[in-house]
């Protein structure tokens, strides 16, 4: 293809609340409540809070099935308004309370690719209009404006899926490279 008709992609703002939805009726936990709420005979969850590392993720707990968030398991992001940590999830999970300071976030296109992506425009965006001094709150994200790629005026889901698919094959690919020469060094060594 001669680069002269390659199409070049073309981004458009769009507010949160227009792509994304708040779910409701999310249940919080305290954590001091965790022995009161176990419940041997269910599997084990996440439980998420506002932590920075290990994806948000405090440790994994079988509790009453009543606090348990996301039965269907269905593709999540949740946003932590304290830190503006992002964390994308396809399991039910349970939630430390935090008065509401969470966002649970779903939508029928989200998928592992499409929240990588919006993960990515969400966090450019929200790292330096909120801090823990100005958080973000569900109000605030709802009218938190991101650029996304555009087709015919409307989200190109496909291309975000396909960029992020094609991130990762490189990544994987330059994680297959390192390896080998890990494998050629150690070879050298233990033949010396």
């Amino acid at each position: 293809m001669d680069c002269s008709q390659q199409k070049s992609v073309q981004f458009q703002e769009f507010q949160l609340d227009n792509i994304l939805e708040w779910q409701k009726g999310v249940s919080e936990i305290n954590p001091l409540h965790l022995d009161i709420l176990a419940d041997t005979k269910q599997p084990e969850y996440p439980f998420y809070g506002q932590a920075t590392i290990n994806n948000g993720i405090i440790c994994y707990v079988s509790l009453k099935e009543s606090v348990l968030n996301n039965k269907q398991g269905k593709p999540t992001l949740l946003i932590h308004s304290n830190n503006q940590n992002i964390a994308y999830l396809e399991t039910p999970f349970y939630l430390k309370d935090g008065h509401g300071a969470t966002s649970v976030l779903q939508s029928e296109w989200l998928n592992r690719y499409t929240a990588l992506y919006l993960s990515s425009a969400i966090g450019k965006v929200i790292k330096v209009r909120f801090s823990y001094n100005a958080k973000a709150t569900k109000i605030a994200l709802k009218n938190t404006k991101i650029q996304l790629p555009t087709q015919n005026n409307a989200i190109d889901f496909d291309f975000m899926h396909s960029f992020i698919r094609a991130i990762e094959k490189i990544v994987i690919k330059e994680v297959v490279e390192w390896a080998d020469k890990k494998i050629q060094a150690t070879k050298q060594i233990i033949n010396a």
